[in-house]
């Protein structure tokens, strides 16, 4: 609010002078900015569970890896991959160096790196820009060995001369997919293929009989940025569920991310019989979603990775390169496709067509790409070993 004052000497000059009131709303929204900036910093630091305590950095006789991921944006995604890492690292610590993380251990990480054995770099699309350069930087310089956990890389990979040097040392693990292998040779550097992080979550004799009467259909809409024909997808998808509205099954609609609550609304406003779920917090949680589904349809990368491993057939709306890098890592490829070139009638086909998957197949294939993901733990943590204790 601001008051305007004219002389009359000089008639095309105004003065504007901000009211008190204005001034201290000002004051006050601006208070409350940075209060929920804490907030969002506090919740994420120490009441996310991804820190390990104190007392078990400092007396534990487990190894400790720094972690390179994103975490902390409410992502179902980056919460499954470090899940996995997890598991896979078991008992042994993680410890992601993030910007948001609890400050005495930002400050131990960074004063006592001799307590770090390792670096884990998560599942995600993470070679190419790199954050914290310093800290994780440090560590390749003191020569720690690097385990790639089935990250993904760009095809143009911004920060190319610290990437080559992190992946010119004792790197174990692997890649995606194959458009990650090739991505790679612009540093001239090899590793495997060993799918998605997720993939060490897998349970091949894990079997549910609660799809064999069900008529759930799982949806997902959800992008962190625009991409070619989005409106295209939207439309076809809700052409398809018109239709399987008609034929009495039930839409629930799974979001990851709070991006896709809101696309998810927007379509309960207008089939209001859609049921929405709440993003879930672990793989069990999401799992139970997938396991008495007869069909899923959607974007996010990490839903088309539950549907295949919960077994439940499934079309990707391939936004992004890395779901052609993914499914390609399993022969999957003719199970996704471009949003550009979606229609209610192809969605159609593949739910129609939705018992051709070879899922024996695929388990055979998703267990190999598992057992690799822990021999190259192992092999990891053996060295982290001999390194640690020289």
């Amino acid at each position: 609010m601001r008051c305007t004052l004219k002389f009359a000497k000089y008639p095309d000059q105004a003065v504007y002078i901000e009211s008190p009131i204005a001034h201290f709303w000002g004051l006050v929204t601006n208070k409350m900015r940075i209060f929920r900036k804490f907030i969002s910093y506090y919740n994420v630091a120490y009441r996310s569970g991804h820190f390990p305590p104190l007392f078990q950095l400092l007396f534990s006789r487990k190894k400790i890896y720094a972690y390179y991921g994103f975490l902390g944006d409410r992502n179902f995604g980056d919460e499954l991959v470090f899940e996995a890492a997890r598991n896979l690292f078991a008992p042994h610590l993680l410890l992601p160096f993030r910007r948001r993380m609890p400050v005495h251990l930002r400050l131990l990480a960074k004063i006592w790196r001799a307590r770090i054995s390792g670096l884990v770099i998560g599942g995600g699309t993470l070679i190419g820009p790199l954050w914290d350069r310093p800290f994780f930087m440090g560590l390749v310089e003191e020569e720690k060995p690097i385990f790639v956990h089935g990250t993904g890389v760009h095809k143009d990979i911004s920060c190319a001369k610290d990437w080559t040097r992190i992946l010119s040392g004792s790197v174990y693990g692997g890649v995606r997919g194959p458009q990650s292998v090739t991505n790679l040779v612009s540093l001239q550097q090899v590793l495997p293929i060993v799918g998605d992080a997720a993939f060490f979550m897998f349970e091949a004799k894990r079997t549910s009989s609660s799809r064999d009467h069900s008529r759930k259909i799982l949806i997902n809409l959800g992008t962190h940025s625009a991409y070619n024909g989005k409106e295209n997808a939207i439309r076809a998808m809700r052409e398809f569920i018109n239709f399987q509205v008609r034929n009495d099954f039930d839409i629930v609609f799974l979001p990851f991310h709070e991006i896709d609550v809101v696309l998810g609304s927007e379509l309960q406003a207008s089939f209001p019989m859609i049921k929405m779920l709440d993003i879930p917090e672990t793989y069990e949680n999401a799992l139970v979603h997938f396991e008495d589904a007869i069909f899923a349809v959607g974007e996010r990368l990490h839903f088309i990775v539950m549907a295949i491993l919960a077994t439940c057939p499934f079309l990707s709306l391939n936004y992004a390169e890395k779901h052609k890098d993914l499914l390609l890592s399993l022969d999957l490829v003719l199970a996704g496709i471009v949003p550009a070139s979606v229609t209610s009638t192809v969605i159609h086909e593949h739910f129609k067509n939705k018992e051709l998957f070879d899922w024996a197949a695929l388990s055979n294939r998703i267990q190999l790409l598992k057992s690799i993901q822990k021999k190259e733990a192992d092999a990891f943590i053996s060295e982290s070993s001999l390194k640690h204790d020289t």
